[in-house]
């Protein structure tokens, strides 16, 4: 009966601690529900998913993420954490202020994970930029006449998308000034040679009619046009325009521009920034009716180890009895300041030993220079901020300043938008990785702007645009100012800069790149470096320019396994910039160095960078440091062509020999 007693008190327990146990199950699950108790299917980790999470307090699991990215960072996540975001669009500016890591490319039942099938989307789209006054971002480059009546002045006014058009402003005495209403009073033509908008007028006033000469471009080559006006209002483009082409002469093929023209006994002769093989110099060219132009070749270089040896530009000449004088912009050790020359002929021309003869804290160019009253006037640019200002000199080369300077100032400025991905700084060791990144339209980085160290991988970042001023500092893509950027299996194309790099852009820090395109971006280059770089499997082709390496000379670049070709240059830099060490790669135009080559990469087509069977290009690179598979997740080295040799292809992709069979609806989006 003992035994009988304990077996049955055993069973009340047992039972009772199953009755217990799962009232205990049951209050979890409840508090679940309610969300007070989220379950973490691993520490650290948190889900989102946009179509049916809930930003709550409690979201962040597998049973109740979170719908929001924004709200998951800001609300949920610490440092270190790990955020699993399912597949969907995602409509949102993410600003990122600590360590963590964004995987996209998950389905949000078993969240399994497929970067192909689940494409993750963050659209910057949502915050737009505000573009304010067309001369609302700065005004520059005036050119002024004194017509009996009144001082006119026209000038450059650029908008917050660096949009640039020509208006008029009037004044008494050429220090106050008065905007028309109704500018611009030159525009650029869509789908014309000057679609991209007007610069850098100069006007005389002949006979009662207005004439002027501007710079016009189609976002590839500045060349010089013609239009006259009977008020300086309304104006009558020139129906050959442009009058002035770039090229084919090399010293202007990229720029022939800004000039300046005097009508010397009938005949006008025309002083013009020119930019091609001979860096930014000054060109001249003469015509017997201002429209008809002859060019005489270049006048004025930059001298070595001189404050002009890094270019010039911006040239104002006026011929005051029998000598030519020219004030003119110039970059060097001092930044950027205004000197002037002499000449006898208007072709051979002897600088002042006074030079530079204006100088500011900020840099300045442009001049513009009157004789009037017996003094010389002078309007100049002030680029950093963005300003007209004035000053005057008895003999062209003391100038005294304005105290009224600025005399011209910009109009209403606009507001930006949001980058897509913002790393701001505290976000170092941060990680993005299978993301496409699209819409974002921003002054530094369009797609993202990392202020520290972080790495991008399996990322594409499409269609995103930034101005990149002041200073260029930007690029449409990505650019990067922390201690390094590190971007792996990624495409980053059809990116857009008005001023900046169009793809990647560098500014402080280390950059690290592989197995990545850089394609079909637009702006002043793929890729703009000022610090030291590693490139390994990177394909750079089709961009307005290829890489622009603007390092301290202690800096290095090293280009191994790459192709840069199809863009308008490949790789470039100033004088005195680090060292470029490329090897067992294909850059157009040729390099020195080991393995390298220059020739046709034979791409697909068609915006697919993979390499055709006969492609020069495989089998070329070495496997020494090459990645150990490609950008489609192959593995390195392949014998992709059947030769036998399985030796590691340059660019981003190894060759496979399905690629050249199967139908392109197989294939992955490219390129």
């Amino acid at each position: 009966m003992e035994n009988l007693k304990v077996t049955r008190s055993s069973r009340k327990h047992w039972f009772l601690f199953c009755i217990g146990l799962a009232f205990l199950f049951l209050t979890i699950l409840l508090s679940e529900l309610h969300g007070t108790t989220p379950a973490y299917a691993a520490p650290g980790t948190l889900y989102v998913d946009g179509a049916t999470g809930q930003d709550i307090p409690a979201c962040g699991t597998m049973i109740t993420p979170c719908q929001t990215i924004s709200y998951t960072l800001n609300s949920r996540a610490s440092g270190g954490d790990t955020l699993r975001v399912a597949q969907g669009t995602y409509t949102e500016n993410l600003a990122i202020s600590i360590g963590v890591t964004l995987e996209g490319g998950y389905e949000s039942t078993g969240w399994s994970r497929d970067l192909a099938q689940y494409e993750t989307i963050i659209d910057g789209s949502g915050s737009q930029p505000v573009v304010g006054d067309w001369d609302g971002k700065e005004v520059r480059k005036a050119a002024v006449i004194n017509d009996g009546v009144e001082y006119k002045m026209w000038f450059d006014g650029v908008n917050l998308l660096s949009e640039a058009q020509v208006g008029l402003a009037t004044s008494a005495d050429g220090i106050a000034w008065t905007k028309y209403p109704a500018n611009p009073v030159l525009t650029g033509a869509a789908g014309a040679w000057d679609e991209t908008g007007e610069h850098a007028p100069f006007v005389l006033k002949e006979g009662g009619i207005y004439k002027m000469w501007y710079e016009g471009s189609n976002g590839n080559v500045r060349q010089l046009g013609y239009a006259t006006s009977a008020n300086g209002i309304d104006w009558t483009k020139h129906s050959g325009n442009p009058v002035l082409a770039a090229g084919p002469e090399t010293y202007d093929q990229q720029a022939a521009g800004h000039g300046s023209v005097i009508n010397d006994g009938g005949t006008y002769k025309l002083w013009y920034h020119a930019m091609g093989d001979q860096g930014p110099i000054i060109a001249y060219a003469t015509s017997s009716d201002g429209m008809n132009w002859t060019k005489q070749g270049p006048v004025l270089l930059p001298e070595g180890s001189s404050w002009d040896e890094g270019g010039l530009w911006g040239p104002s000449v006026l011929k005051i009895v029998s000598t030519y004088w020219m004030w003119y912009a110039a970059q060097g050790p001092l930044g950027s300041s205004i000197g002037v020359a002499t000449s006898a002929d208007g072709i051979t021309w002897t600088r002042s030993l006074a030079n530079p003869v204006l100088t500011e804290t900020t840099p300045i160019g442009d001049p513009h220079v009157i004789s009037d009253g017996g003094n010389f006037k002078m309007w100049y640019s002030d680029y950093e901020l963005g300003v007209i200002n004035y000053a005057e000199s008895t003999d062209g080369i003391a100038w005294t300043k304005s105290p009224g300077n600025p005399v011209l100032s910009p109009g209403t400025p606009g507001v930006w938008g949001d980058p897509v991905v913002h790393f701001e700084a505290g976000s170092d060791g941060s990680v993005l990785d299978g993301f496409t990144v699209t819409g974002g339209q921003a002054q530094f980085g369009g797609g993202i702007h990392a202020d520290d160290s972080v790495v991008i991988q399996n990322c594409l970042i499409r269609d995103n645009f930034a101005s990149g001023a002041p200073g260029s500092q930007g690029a449409g893509g990505v650019v990067g100012y922390g201690a390094q950027l590190t971007i792996i299996d990624s495409r980053i194309i059809n990116n857009q800069a008005n001023e900046g790099a169009s793809g990647i852009r560098v500014h402080t820090g280390t950059l690290v790149l592989s197995n990545t395109i850089v394609a079909n971006n637009h702006g002043d280059a793929g890729v703009h470096l000022n610090g030291p770089a590693t490139l390994t499997n990177v394909t750079v082709a089709g961009n307005d320019g290829g890489i622009l390496f603007n390092a301290p000379v202690s800096a290095t670049l090293a280009v191994t396994n790459s192709i840069v070709y199809a863009n308008n240059w490949s790789i470039d830099g100033p004088p005195g910039a680090g060292t470029v060490q490329a090897t067992y790669s294909d850059i157009e135009g040729g390099w020195a160095g080991a393995g390298n080559i220059d020739a046709d990469p034979l791409f697909v087509g068609g915006g697919d960078y993979h390499l055709q069977m006969n492609s020069p290009c495989i089998d070329t690179g070495t496997d020494t440091g090459a990645p150990d598979h490609d950008l489609d997740q192959n593995s390195r080295p392949l014998d992709g062509d059947g030769d036998g040799v399985a030796t590691t292809d340059m660019g981003a992709y190894e060759l496979r020999l399905y690629q050249i069979y199967l139908p392109l609806t197989l294939r992955n989006f490219t390129p």
